[in-house]
């Protein structure tokens, strides 16, 4: 009878599609089926004629494909092709798969059929549930890390947090559950559940009391130190666990499932922390677990830790208290954390109206305004000293010294450290001293800092004796001669443009940077501010007639270096010397932009350290830096001269090939790379064995660099789940 009704619709045509088709009777029984139903199935198409189409469906999703079949059905005249709607279908092998259906009524010979076009999506499915699992768990996980570190230096309060973020995420319940000081029970400490009734249930089974250690799943896992992963725990066996008023809770819920970690420390497991809900939780869900674990631990140690501390702080501060200078400290988001007495004085305030108060309601609007763009550039992690003005809290102004440190915690700036010296007494003798110093200014020879006259041909018409020191002339040596004798080549021609200006009258006063001869030989460099006059009682013959030049010279030479040092500093790495992850986004924007004069095919490298959190736990952040500057200069010698290198932050290396001429180019490179990294760095104190995954993607001039880095990141991604320690290259030129 099988054959029969196949024979009927032994279409080629269908045969010809790559779908899945299959064509159903009014009882559900499959009348024809295409060679495709093989690939999505698994079936051979002759096995699945005369089936009932039910065999290829999971019991869930079977109502759904139902209803489309009784729509078509009830009236087949007017019922439209169905819209594509994604379940998940069964395989001959037992194995689900996510399929995409299109129902459609049929009508032959008179009689009405429902032709299904079921398309195979498994893979897009899965990727894009990978994708929303890893997700939902790095959020889960951030969220958590976050409110551990803003819990309050209490055991039970991290506990609290903890359980509270997973129960509402993660699970319908969350217990933790610590070993007790005899290490003879676990003791439940903290539950959380989704809703109250549920939580009154739950708390039968996991807060009835001490487990001894080895004893039901919690106390199995911590006596063995293991995870435990149970699904599909009958109803009936969760409804013996708790009194008969609590039983109907588990009536909707088909199966039970329960996930347990243990929490342990250096010293082992000190406690557990477990999930139920109904569905089964994945390696995934365990992995994330573990690793709140650790981070439940870790808060657990850091209020230990504060407790222990409390004695050393009461010291600390009774010694701030007694130094003669204000000390406070905010937050990156300008909040008092602390303030000793002398501060506290000085705004007239106490230590609990102040803490926690934002900077603008302590100093009031225009004190906060006047240090608002100093506190913005400490967060930015630039120091800053300079003198204020203060009203105290007796309304007396006093003149202070600041000084802005920012607190670099893995280089980022948790707060800023501010530091108050009163000055008034010195201020005012200053102010003194130069009330009676602007009399002696008018004194044009005594000015402090370089002043010269010039006449229209640049010749000197006057100089002031802290001129002649600048450039080690003699006064009457510089009245022979003009001041562009003095330059030369770039330097001449950027005065005598700048001076145009001035005698044009486009602009009215200009100032920039000069660079000056020595007599020995050195240059040194001078801010020149630079003004024109006119001295109508002039009898000067010089070309130009009255008009004079009034240049004041200030000594830059240092500033100058020290700018360029910061400058330098904002582009590298402070740890290995090399670009930053900055300068690195210039470079990149330079190559999209066509401004690294090249026109060949460059390529993106992207380096990763592999298991080099081992090395940090091992040995310590201090030596895991020495780790990280050696491996800098490994890769900076291992590359081409043309090549450049930058550090994006922790172990993360990229370096940019130009002019990449095959394939095998990036692999020579990366091969040194390996080469150099695979020699053991070995000290007194450190003996490792390092190895390096490495990405690369090459693309043709113009290509987009983002899109570059980050194939060459997914390429470092894919490489170190299938083989660390090896290099991948992907060709977008092909």
């Amino acid at each position: 009878m099988a054959s029969e009704r196949s024979a009927r619709w032994d279409e080629p045509l269908f045969d010809a599609i790559p779908d899945a088709v299959l064509v159903v009777d009014q009882s559900r029984r499959v009348v024809f089926a295409n060679a495709a139903v093989a690939t999505v199935f698994g079936y051979q198409s002759a096995d699945s004629v005369g089936s009932n189409v039910d065999n290829l469906l999971p019991t869930l999703f079977q109502p759904a494909y139902h209803d489309g079949l009784e729509r078509i059905f009830a009236n087949p005249q007017v019922a439209a092709p169905g819209e594509p709607f994604p379940l998940m279908a069964e395989r001959a092998d037992g194995c689900q798969v996510a399929v995409s259906i299109r129902v459609s009524p049929f009508q032959r010979n008179g009689e009405t059929f429902a032709l299904a076009v079921i398309r195979d999506i498994h893979e897009n499915h899965q990727l894009g549930e990978a994708q929303r699992v890893s997700e939902m768990h790095f959020r889960i996980l951030a969220q958590v890390l976050h409110a551990l570190q803003e819990a309050p230096a209490d055991p039970t309060s991290v506990l609290e947090v903890a359980t509270a973020q997973l129960a509402a995420s993660l699970g319908d319940a969350c217990v933790v559950a610590m070993i007790d000081e005899a290490g003879e029970h676990l003791v439940p400490r903290v539950f959380h559940h989704k809703d109250p009734y549920g939580e009154e249930v739950m708390r039968e089974i996991f807060l009835s009391g001490p487990v001894i250690l080895g004893a039901g799943i919690a106390g199995e896992v911590a006596a063995t130190g293991e995870p435990t992963n149970i699904s599909g725990i009958p109803t009936d066996q969760m409804k013996a666990s708790v009194r008969s008023e609590y039983q109907s809770y588990f009536d909707s819920f088909a199966t039970s499932s329960v996930l347990v970690v243990p929490i342990k420390t250096d010293g082992g497991v000190i406690g557990t922390i477990g999930l139920s809900r109904e569905a089964p939780y994945t390696k995934s869900d365990q992995a994330l677990l573990e690793d709140i674990a650790v981070s439940i631990s870790v808060g657990l140690s850091r209020a230990t830790l504060s407790r222990d501390l409390a004695d050393s702080q009461a010291m600390l501060t009774a010694v701030a208290d007694n130094v003669p200078a204000a000390i406070g400290y905010w937050d990156r988001n300008l909040r008092n954390v602390y303030a000793n007495k002398t501060y506290l004085d000085l705004v007239g305030t106490t230590a609990e109206q102040c803490r926690g108060k934002h900077a603008s309601e302590i100093l009031g609007p225009d004190q906060f305004a006047a240090v608002l763009s100093h506190l913005k550039a400490a967060i930015a992690g630039e120091p800053q000293v300079f003198d204020r003005e203060i009203v105290n809290s007796q309304g007396v102004t006093r003149h202070v010294q600041a000084t802005y440190v920012p607190d670099l915690v893995d280089d980022e700036v948790a707060g800023v450290f501010v530091l108050l010296v009163d000055n008034t007494e010195r201020v005012e003798v200053e102010r003194e001293v130069e009330r009676r110093e602007r009399l002696f200014r008018l004194i044009f020879d005594h000015a402090p800092q370089g002043i010269a006259v010039l006449g229209a041909d640049f010749s000197f018409q006057r100089v002031n004796e802290a001129l002649s020191v600048e450039l080690d002339r003699d006064p009457k040596w510089l009245m022979l001669r003009k001041f562009t004798d003095l330059l030369e080549g770039a330097e001449l021609k950027k005065f005598i443009e700048h001076a145009s200006q001035l005698s044009s009258g486009a602009v009215g006063r200009v100032s920039f940077e000069l660079r000056l001869p020595g007599v020995d030989g050195r240059s040194h460099w001078v801010r020149c501010s630079m003004a024109v006059i006119q001295d109508h009682e002039s009898t000067s013959r010089s070309p130009g007639g009255s008009a004079l030049f009034v240049c004041n010279f200030e000594e830059i030479t240092a500033a100058r270096s020290r700018r360029q040092k910061l400058e330098y500093r904002a582009r590298h790495d402070s740890l290995t010397g090399l670009l930053n992850r900055d300068a690195f986004k210039e470079i990149l924007a330079a190559v999209k932009h066509g401004r690294r004069g090249t026109d060949s095919a460059y390529a993106l490298m992207f380096c990763d350290l592999d298991y080099f959190k081992d090395i940090n736990d091992r040995y310590g952040h201090l030596l895991g830096d020495a780790v990280l500057e050696t491996v800098a200069d490994r890769i900076q010698s291992a590359v081409r001269k043309s090549d450049i290198v930058a550090r994006l932050g922790g172990d993360e290396f990229v370096v940019l090939l130009s002019d990449v001429d095959s394939m095998d180019a990036c692999y020579t490179v990366a091969e040194k790379i390996h080469e150099s990294l695979e020699i053991p760095m070995k000290s007194e104190d450190l003996d490792v064995e390092l190895g390096v995954t490495i990405g690369v993607c090459i693309a043709a001039a113009g290509s987009d660099p983002q899109l570059v880095l980050n194939v060459a990141d997914e390429a470092l991604y894919e490489e170190k789940v299938t083989k660390r320690g090896s290099t991948r290259i992907v060709d977008l030129r092909l």
